[in-house]
């Protein structure tokens, strides 16, 4: 299920469940989703941010769109963002890890572009 991340308040709460997340079982998420999330908040169609969220808890991943086209975000617990073309079952068109700089991340997410064929 997907929430939908429209004010401040969501965002910090959003934030804040990162930060609960990454002291019990994604111990690197913070050295790279913050940057991540930062600069895909700077590029992003407005209205599109939505947290992933499961049995009422909000998890490490996030939808938002790009000209239009939607890409999932999520940690994958060996230290990195995976970025996912259309939906979470979608190709990975892009990865970030702790050695991306915020300037080469930024970058790259203005850069994104669905497979041909994707939605």
């Amino acid at each position: 299920m997907a929430r939908p991340i429209d004010t401040l308040a969501d965002l910090q709460a959003y934030v804040r469940s990162l930060q609960a997340n990454s002291l019990h079982h994604a111990a690197g998420m913070l050295d790279v989703f913050p940057k991540v999330l930062v600069a895909a908040i700077g590029r992003m169609d407005p209205s599109t941010l939505h947290a992933y969220e499961r049995d009422s808890e909000t998890k490490n991943a996030a939808w938002c769109d790009f000209n239009g086209e939607t890409f999932f975000f999520s940690y994958d617990h060996q230290g990195a963002v995976t970025v996912k073309a259309g939906n979470m079952q979608g190709p990975i068109v892009e990865r970030f890890d702790d050695s991306d700089t915020f300037d080469d991340i930024s970058r790259r997410i203005a850069m994104l572009r669905a497979p041909a064929g994707q939605p």
